[in-house]
């Protein structure tokens, strides 16, 4: 299960809260949860959920996506339950506002791709938050379809238990029948700890050619990214994207 909260939020020191302060929301959530489930998460590489801020005047969006509905159990309530926080690094007190919740199995995810559509050959992806990858043990901030497709290849496998995946011949097809046909992005950055990682916004344009149970998976997993988020830090507030077939 696919489950995403969004969350309005007011600053009393009417500030304007950016990206980047999303760290902060992940402290503040993990404070939500018991010591033994904190822990767990953070022992986790592949968190079970991403997390993001929106900017607004005098506060913002909080936008939580969890993959898994063992995980929903914990932190469904450690969001929605809030009413009030208080930020020290800000000197400020946040005042939350109704959450909004949707879910989606990921039965009806696949559904929706591979039965009720018929699988278009264009996906525009929009990068809504600092986007960045980790390759070769540097950080990555020009995209590729490779780079963004394989991280959310593996992240699917992980969060719907599927071990026998063949990755190199995956990612060989994606190579081949996968490429960018159009972009709009930026340079960008996220400061996280005094370090600037760089990072892109913007949107990309895929195309995608092959036959249809291919170009649906290809649609799946780029829209299960409205939920995972793409690239490195998804839970510290990177990543976020919107997905948008494009039919002809």
């Amino acid at each position: 299960m696919l489950t995403q909260i969004t969350i309005p939020f007011e600053s009393k020191e009417n500030i304007r809260y950016s990206c980047n302060t999303a760290s902060l929301f992940h402290g503040l959530l993990m404070e939500q949860l018991s010591a033994d489930y904190a822990e767990k998460l953070h022992e986790n590489a592949l968190r079970p959920f991403s997390q993001n801020i929106l900017p607004q005047d005098a506060g913002g969006i909080w936008t939580v996506s969890i993959l898994t509905a063992e995980d929903a159990e914990k932190l469904v309530p450690a969001v929605t339950n809030l009413k009030t926080a208080e930020m020290l690094q800000k000197n400020d007190v946040l005042t939350f506002g109704a959450p909004e919740q949707q879910s989606v199995s990921y039965s009806d995810l696949f559904r929706r791709h591979y039965i009720m559509s018929d699988a278009p050959r264009l996906i525009r992806l929009h990068f809504e938050t600092p986007t960045a990858f980790k390759s070769g043990g540097q950080y990555a901030n020009m995209p590729s379809a490779k780079l963004i497709l394989s991280g959310l290849a593996k992240r699917y496998d992980h969060t719907c238990g599927i071990h026998d995946t063949i990755y190199e011949t995956l990612f060989d097809e994606m190579e081949q029948r996968v490429t960018i046909s159009g972009f709009r992005i930026r340079s960008a950055s996220f400061s996280l700890e005094g370090v600037r990682i760089p990072a892109f916004l913007g949107e990309i344009t895929l195309r995608v050619s092959g036959n249809p149970t291919f170009r649906s998976y290809i649609n799946m997993i780029c829209d299960y990214a409205q939920y995972s988020g793409v690239g490195i830090k998804t839970a510290l507030g990177m990543g976020r994207v919107k997905y948008e077939p494009i039919k002809p």
